[in-house]
């Protein structure tokens, strides 16, 4: 269990025990739980005399994106994108909004919140202005990485046309599935932030500096979604562009197969006429017999062969 305490004259480290006798109501603060288990975190909740549907929400790693008031304090729940090894990760965070102060809790580390307590300066300049710019510096935090983890995903769709639109079928087209369903996820979750950021802008205890922010952190989320939206539509039509290459490439082999088979069919004929086991066969008695069927069988073929040019079936 890790908890720190931060407001505009302190930031310490405290133990669970410690929680039921500490002072929050005299000025702001910013409280930050990180626990090991769902067990010891709903342990700590406890002392906060939360709604039983808030620790369950806040206890389950996989809760949807919500927004919830009740009488004493606001719950909502903001989901971070990662990526590590081409592999897109969640991570929810979970926030505590007070009367006069803030509570941020993780089941597992967040970089974003770790360093901002590790510099516990910057965290009580940003709390000297408000709660609000905490949660500020959270989201537009989060909401950069997920635009810059875009743009890595933007370079591997590029890369993905350039092969296809050069006609190279030897691209992996399971990772456009995957990255179309990853990316199909990213903007439920943006759409979903909406009501978020519309709390935020809207939010009467917050200042008017504030709300800049917010809006700006808004139009980042907007751009994810529309970046999102183009590259959904990019990775489509280089799957179709795939399939239609690849039914092209297999028309080819299915047409050539075919040209072959046909010119083939009269030469298996006449070869079959003059290997039957008939006593008397036009032409076997002949000096020349031989050479004349090869030479028919040869004819044959030219002939068929640029009958086929000829009607372009090749």
């Amino acid at each position: 269990m890790f908890i720190t305490y931060c407001n505009p004259f302190e930031a310490r480290n405290i133990d669970p025990v410690d929680i039921p006798g500490l002072d929050l109501r005299n000025h702001s603060f910013w409280m930050h739980i990180q626990a090991e288990n769902t067990q010891s975190l709903s342990s700590v909740l406890s002392h906060f005399r939360l709604h039983d549907l808030t620790v369950e929400d806040i206890c389950n790693p996989v809760s949807r994106i919500k927004l919830e008031r009740f009488k004493k304090y606001t719950m909502f729940i903001f989901r971070g994108v990662h990526m590590q090894e081409n592999e897109i990760h969640y991570k929810n965070f979970n926030f505590l909004l007070l009367q006069k102060g803030l509570i941020t809790i993780a089941l597992d580390n967040r970089n974003t919140i770790r360093d901002l307590l590790r510099k516990p300066e910057r965290g009580q300049e940003l709390l000297r202005r408000g709660v609000d710019f905490i949660i500020h510096r959270i989201l537009d935090i989060e909401t950069d990485h997920t635009l810059n983890i875009i743009r890595r995903i933007e370079d591997r769709v590029d890369a993905f046309e350039d092969a296809i639109y050069s006609r190279n079928l030897n691209v992996s087209i399971i990772d456009t599935f995957r990255i179309k369903r990853n990316l199909q996820h990213i903007v439920r979750d943006f759409i979903a932030h909406r009501d978020i950021f519309h709390f935020c802008l809207n939010h009467p205890d917050f200042s008017e500096d504030s709300h800049v922010f917010f809006r700006d952190v808004n139009d980042h989320s907007q751009r994810i979604i529309e970046s999102v939206d183009s590259l959904i539509a990019s990775i489509s039509a280089v799957q179709e562009a795939y399939v239609t290459l690849s039914t092209r490439r297999m028309n080819q082999v299915m047409r050539d197969l075919t040209v072959l088979t046909a010119i083939m069919l009269p030469v298996s004929t006449v070869a079959a006429i003059f290997g039957m086991n008939f006593a008397i066969i036009p032409g076997s008695q002949l000096p020349y017999g031989f050479l004349t069927s090869v030479g028919l069988m040869i004819l044959l073929s030219i002939g068929m062969f640029f009958y086929f040019k000829f009607k372009h079936w090749v």
